[in-house]
Protein backbone atom coordinates (compact mmCIF):
# COMPACT_ATOMS: atom_id res chain seq x y z
CA UNK A 1 0.00 0.00 0.00
CA UNK A 2 1.58 3.53 -1.06
CA UNK A 3 1.41 6.34 1.87
CA UNK A 4 -1.73 8.89 0.17
CA UNK A 5 -1.46 11.18 3.16
CA UNK A 6 -1.21 14.73 2.29
CA UNK A 7 -2.13 13.75 -1.37
CA UNK A 8 -4.55 15.47 -2.59
CA UNK A 9 -8.11 13.35 -3.14
CA UNK A 10 -8.84 14.82 -6.56
CA UNK A 11 -5.20 14.32 -7.88
CA UNK A 12 -4.75 10.32 -6.61
CA UNK A 13 -8.52 9.83 -7.15
CA UNK A 14 -7.93 8.71 -11.14
CA UNK A 15 -4.91 6.48 -9.70
CA UNK A 16 -7.30 4.57 -8.05
CA UNK A 17 -9.44 4.06 -10.64
CA UNK A 18 -6.59 2.33 -12.74
CA UNK A 19 -3.79 1.48 -10.54
CA UNK A 20 -5.08 0.85 -8.00
CA UNK A 21 -8.19 -0.69 -9.01
CA UNK A 22 -8.22 -3.64 -7.35
CA UNK A 23 -8.75 -1.90 -3.90
CA UNK A 24 -12.08 -0.51 -2.53
CA UNK A 25 -11.30 3.23 -1.30
CA UNK A 26 -14.41 5.03 0.63
CA UNK A 27 -14.21 8.32 1.93
CA UNK A 28 -15.42 7.97 5.38
CA UNK A 29 -15.14 11.49 6.97
CA UNK A 30 -13.50 14.66 7.27
CA UNK A 31 -10.74 15.67 10.26
CA UNK A 32 -9.72 19.23 10.97
CA UNK A 33 -5.93 19.57 9.96
CA UNK A 34 -3.79 22.59 10.98
CA UNK A 35 -0.75 20.91 9.29
CA UNK A 36 -2.52 18.59 6.05
CA UNK A 37 -4.72 20.98 3.57
CA UNK A 38 -7.88 21.02 2.87
CA UNK A 39 -8.54 18.20 0.11
CA UNK A 40 -5.76 16.40 1.19
CA UNK A 41 -5.88 12.62 2.85
CA UNK A 42 -4.83 12.51 6.03
CA UNK A 43 -5.56 9.54 7.09
CA UNK A 44 -5.76 5.93 5.61
CA UNK A 45 -7.41 2.27 7.34
CA UNK A 46 -4.18 0.71 5.73
CA UNK A 47 -0.37 1.57 6.73
CA UNK A 48 1.87 2.25 3.96
CA UNK A 49 4.04 -0.98 3.18
CA UNK A 50 0.92 -3.23 4.06
CA UNK A 51 0.60 -6.04 1.90
CA UNK A 52 -2.88 -5.82 0.76
CA UNK A 53 -5.59 -8.04 -0.64
CA UNK A 54 -7.58 -7.99 -3.39
CA UNK A 55 -11.10 -6.40 -2.64
CA UNK A 56 -9.64 -4.90 0.47
CA UNK A 57 -11.60 -1.87 1.47
CA UNK A 58 -9.23 1.28 2.13
CA UNK A 59 -10.55 4.28 4.43
CA UNK A 60 -10.20 7.67 3.86
CA UNK A 61 -10.26 10.48 5.81
CA UNK A 62 -9.57 13.82 3.99
CA UNK A 63 -8.49 16.95 5.50
CA UNK A 64 -10.89 19.63 5.83
CA UNK A 65 -8.22 22.28 6.87
CA UNK A 66 -7.87 24.06 9.70
CA UNK A 67 -10.85 24.22 12.60
CA UNK A 68 -10.78 27.84 12.38
CA UNK A 69 -11.19 29.71 9.35
CA UNK A 70 -12.81 33.19 8.03
CA UNK A 71 -15.90 33.22 6.84
CA UNK A 72 -16.61 35.15 3.69
CA UNK A 73 -18.97 38.33 2.82
CA UNK A 74 -21.65 36.85 1.50
CA UNK A 75 -23.78 40.47 2.06
CA UNK A 76 -25.33 41.41 -1.10
CA UNK A 77 -24.72 37.92 -2.88
CA UNK A 78 -27.43 35.58 -4.52
CA UNK A 79 -28.42 32.83 -2.51
CA UNK A 80 -26.21 30.49 -5.29
CA UNK A 81 -23.25 32.84 -5.25
CA UNK A 82 -22.81 32.87 -1.08
CA UNK A 83 -23.14 28.94 -1.15
CA UNK A 84 -20.47 28.68 -3.23
CA UNK A 85 -18.20 31.15 -1.29
CA UNK A 86 -18.85 29.24 1.89
CA UNK A 87 -18.24 25.74 0.15
CA UNK A 88 -15.09 27.22 -1.14
CA UNK A 89 -14.23 28.27 2.31
CA UNK A 90 -15.32 24.69 3.86
CA UNK A 91 -18.59 25.31 4.88
CA UNK A 92 -20.07 22.13 3.33
CA UNK A 93 -24.11 22.27 4.73
CA UNK A 94 -26.68 22.64 2.42
CA UNK A 95 -28.96 23.96 5.03
CA UNK A 96 -28.80 27.87 5.18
Amino acid sequence: MPNLVGEKYTDVYGDMQTEYAHFEFVVVGRVASDTIPRGAICQQSVEKGTKAERGTVIELYISQGSDKVSLPNIIGKTLSDGKNALFDAGFYSDKV
